[in-house]
């Protein structure tokens, strides 16, 4: 199964839920085998990074942030090359974007919820208004996500 790509109006949608909410979600955005592969490769990964650095719960108790290798399965351009989500990001930050790093931030049974939140400060604070995006994360759940 291919991604689902969008149109133009889903796409310009989108980009306003994220300068509205802070996010955006794309349901079923893209094929099922493809974030299988990604979750059996993340599963003995995790695994290593927790009994080496599980300690230090610099994420909160029981979430784990790990750095993932740009090769396969993770280095896939399906994904690194969806044409919805270059859109999106080129209408949040404009076309000279760089992706600069490929990681998971990965919950487990007993962790905390995390809010909303932007992972680094306003640009310009002393401006008091809100810093127009300037770095994104693009999260692709690899479990079932609800409310």
């Amino acid at each position: 199964m291919m991604t689902q790509q969008c149109n133009s109006q889903q796409i310009e949608s989108f980009t306003q839920t994220v300068f509205k909410d802070g996010f955006c979600v794309l349901p079923n955005h893209f094929s099922q085998a493809t974030l299988k592969d990604w979750y059996s490769a993340l599963v003995p990964r995790l695994d290593e990074h927790i009994e080496r650095e599980g300690h230090l719960r610099n994420r909160g108790s029981s979430r784990y942030y790990v750095t993932l290798p740009f090769s396969d399965p993770f280095a896939n351009p399906r994904i690194y090359e969806d044409e919805t989500i270059l859109a999106i990001v080129e209408q949040l930050v404009g076309t000279d974007f760089v992706m600069c790093q490929l990681a998971t931030d990965t919950p487990l049974i007993g962790s905390e919820y995390q809010d909303v939140h932007r992972d680094t400060l306003p640009l310009f604070p002393e401006t008091a208004r809100e810093t127009p995006p300037y770095q994104l994360a693009v999260n692709f759940p690899l479990v079932d996500v609800t409310l």
